[in-house]
């Protein structure tokens, strides 16, 4: 019953009631029951007339779900056809959907869980540059679940499509198992053709570096901005943060001719791409500040904190803040690089370490963790550190 979406959706009409019958459906084959049988019985009631000797009941229909569940079926064999880039063995071993293994567990298909594989491995697909990666075999739907049956011989063929995504099984009659495969089509692999780096000076080599991305390298979004982290991060550990970045993105068009393009967004065998840098300008630390300490000593609290003078580093900031939240006495841990946002080269801004101390909970160098029930406030060791 709670399978069913008459309690949810507060309708009871016949279209309720075979969304529900497909409901079922799928649950008993997310179950193993894989070729189970999930039929409807639906009847109006006249609501004038009433139902089972009760008139005016506000009943409007009866539904009768007969399930045949029939045995969990046994995956046998799992094919990928038109596999090159990736191996097979290796991505099967990688899947929870498994062939039965007599000595192991499972082997039986889910198949809203194969779904999901299938649509995570064409994310790997499109991460290594494959943009136009495809399952074929089957008649894509509008996003709805579906699943048809064809007799070959003595093979019944159900195909099973969500979307873009779809597979088949094949079944021998008279038999509990079934051999699954799985048809793509890669496509063409799409690859970094140029990367031109201005803007960087005599930097430009430790940035290309640090981007780790290199001409003929293959091209995707996530390779894009694994890139761009790359190059924010080796600004911001050198203390320049508020650097910025300005992208331009060629690609070659349908035409033959080059063509600008949306770098996140383009499907191209070959993508160049011009990156300018704008450091703005080298920033130091200034003084240090701390503010909601009662407890906690000062040189305690700043002692992960860059010191003045040092360049600043964003990356260091956000490290010392980690460090500060990690040690579990703190209820709220902020530290901030303040100014950075005022207008003009700013090249020295002081860092606000701000802190809300437990209840319960502080530090202390000397005694570590205690519990403020259990020590004297009054005592000169239990001031402000």
């Amino acid at each position: 019953r709670d399978i069913l979406s008459f309690g949810t959706s507060g309708t009871y009409d016949f279209s309720e009631a075979e969304y529900s019958r497909r409901l079922l459906e799928s649950h008993l084959e997310n179950e193993g029951f894989l070729f189970s049988e999930t039929r409807l019985d639906y009847r109006e009631i006249d609501p004038r007339k009433g139902g089972a000797g009760q008139q005016g009941t506000p009943v409007s229909g009866i539904s009768t779900f007969m399930v045949t569940e029939g045995y969990i079926t046994e995956i046998r064999a799992l094919h990928f056809e038109g596999m090159k880039h990736f191996s097979p063995d290796e991505i099967r071993d990688q899947l929870e959907t498994q062939k039965y293994d007599f000595f192991g567990e499972g082997g039986y298909l889910q198949v809203q869980k194969f779904f999901v594989e299938l649509q995570e491995l064409q994310q790997r697909y499109r991460a290594d540059g494959f943009h136009r990666h495809r399952y074929v075999g089957f008649n894509p739907t509008k996003g709805e679940y579906l699943r048809t049956r064809e007799r070959k011989g003595p093979v019944d063929v159900f195909t099973f499509v969500s979307g873009g995504i779809g597979f088949t099984a094949n079944k021998p009659r008279g038999e509990n198992v079934i051999y699954m495969r799985v048809q793509m089509e890669e496509g063409p692999r799409s690859h970094l053709k140029t990367l031109t780096l201005a803007g960087c000076g005599n930097q430009c080599d430790e940035l290309r570096k640090e981007m780790n991305w290199e001409n003929g390298a293959p091209y995707s979004r996530s390779l894009l901005k694994g890139a761009l982290r790359g190059a924010q991060s080796f600004y911001e550990s050198s203390g320049f943060p508020t650097v910025s970045f300005d992208l331009a993105c060629v690609a070659m068009g349908e035409d033959g001719d080059e063509e600008e393009c949306d770098p996140e967004t383009v499907i191209a065998e070959e993508v160049s791409l011009r990156l300018t840098v704008t450091p703005g300008p080298r920033v130091r630390v200034g003084e240090v500040f701390t503010t909601g300490n009662f407890r906690t000593r000062t040189p305690i609290l700043i002692r992960d904190i860059s010191q003045r003078g040092e360049y600043l580093s964003l990356e260091a900031v956000r490290e010392s803040e980690r460090k500060l939240r990690n040690l579990g006495v703190f209820n709220t841990v902020k530290v901030l690089p303040m100014g950075l946002e005022d207008k003009g080269d700013v090249t020295e801004v002081p860092i606000l370490v701000e802190v809300e101390e437990s209840s319960s909970q502080f530090l202390d160098f000397a005694i570590g963790f205690e519990s403020l029930n259990r020590v004297d406030l009054s005592s000169s060791e239990t001031g402000k550190m």
